[in-house]
């Protein structure tokens, strides 16, 4: 199976929040100390609005 780096930077962050005790860091300080660009950290961690899904 072949990822794409958006495939494969969504279980990296779920993994770095789901390791983070007490508060969960900002998508910037997330996207910094993975050394990864803002807007593709922004993405993964996107909410849709209500009633719509991804």
């Amino acid at each position: 199976m072949r990822l794409t780096r958006f495939t494969d930077l969504a279980p990296r962050v779920l993994m770095r929040l789901g390791a983070e005790e007490g508060e969960l860091p900002a998508t910037r300080q997330v996207a910094a100390t993975m050394d990864v660009p803002y807007a593709h950290t922004a993405k993964v961690v996107e909410v849709p609005p209500a009633g719509r899904t991804a």
